[in-house]
């Protein structure tokens, strides 16, 4: 009977360990969470000790992005043709200031249709590596350009972008 006993009573310990592990856990993960956070908000408020260099920084980024205007996701079919693969990319369009904002969100149709045009053009190849999405960035950015003229579009973000 005693080995009945004592089975019990291990079993009792090796269970509070394991919740006590995980409460140490959670406490941890916590302790972190709150240091990302309080972190960020001190750098964000310019505070924390950081002087006069990090105003600067804060201040250089700001006036740098212009408007941003989305445009609803684009998906196409790649023109390798043995290849049945399609792409899907989202886009923002930064545009130089609130009148070529303003001249951007008019014109989301035919860019649109130019941008899905773009896209059904290349194969897959031209969409791997980081050298072919930023040739591919200064393209379509010539492209919509043509658009909507010269110096309107400031630059394109892609927001998302698959291959399938």
């Amino acid at each position: 009977m005693e080995k009945e006993a004592e089975t019990p009573t291990k079993r009792g310990k090796s269970g509070l360990l394991v919740v006590l592990l995980a409460v140490v856990n959670l406490l941890g993960l916590a302790g972190l969470g709150y240091f990302v956070v309080s972190t960020d908000r001190v750098g964000a408020a310019g505070g924390g000790g950081g002087g006069a260099s990090d105003a600067g920084v804060s201040e250089a980024k700001g006036p740098s992005f212009g408007p941003l205007v989305e445009m609803r996701p684009i998906v196409a079919n790649l023109s390798d043709p043995d290849a049945g693969r399609y792409i899907k990319v989202s886009l923002r369009i930064e545009a130089k200031n609130e009148q070529a904002e303003k001249q951007i969100n008019e014109s989301l149709v035919p860019l649109r249709d130019q941008a899905l045009f773009y896209f059904s053009g290349i194969g897959v190849q031209q969409t791997v590596g980081v050298e072919n999405k930023v040739a591919m960035r200064e393209e379509l950015e010539n492209k919509l350009a043509g658009v909507v003229g010269e110096g309107v579009i400031k630059r394109i973000y892609f927001t998302e972008f698959v291959v399938q």
